[in-house]
């Protein structure tokens, strides 16, 4: 079998092994694709103290409102440092983007904000991260069915043409 012109057995595992890897990458696209379309993620309830706040008319933003998709502040106290007093809620207002402005003539120099938010967490982050890494697949396929074409061509030169050269001597 093997003095045969035109013999490609290795091919057939060749071909073998490029339609599983379609296959894989197939689902793996499948996958992102529900990943991608969901629009709900587990939130991080997180309680934090900002220490030293100055709050006047302009505003202080909240550290945590940098966090990833901040959503849920709730501000459970604002205490005077330098005197201990407790700011009343109806003295501030708190935006949905963590901005706390004074709503009183007093002005706040040195303040502890106590507040709880809620936040994308380490899982959406690694999430959206393979999300936009996978963006760049549309840009290399084209480059990667070149690269497998051309070695089918080279598995099918490499094989059959040594074999005719030996036959023919």
């Amino acid at each position: 079998m093997k003095e045969k012109k035109g013999q490609l057995g290795s091919l057939q595992s060749v071909i073998a092994v490029l339609i599983i890897v379609g296959i894989l990458v197939g689902a793996g696209l499948m996958i992102m694709q529900k990943f991608n379309e969901s629009t709900q993620f587990t939130s991080i309830e997180e309680n934090r103290v900002d220490v030293g706040a100055g709050i006047n008319s302009t505003g202080y933003t909240l550290l945590g409102a940098s966090e990833l998709k901040v959503n849920g502040i709730s501000v459970t106290s604002i205490v005077n440092a330098s005197t201990g007093t407790v700011i009343a809620a109806g003295n501030y207002t708190v935006s949905a983007a963590g901005v706390i402005k004074n709503n009183s003539a007093w002005i706040w120099n040195n303040t502890n904000i106590t507040y709880t938010y809620k936040h994308a967490g380490a899982s959406y982050i690694g999430l959206n991260n393979t999300k936009n890494g996978m963006l760049v697949l549309p840009e290399l396929l084209p480059l990667v069915i070149l690269i497998v074409l051309i070695g089918i061509i080279l598995g099918v030169l490499f094989n059959v043409i040594p074999g005719s050269r030996i036959q023919g001597a």
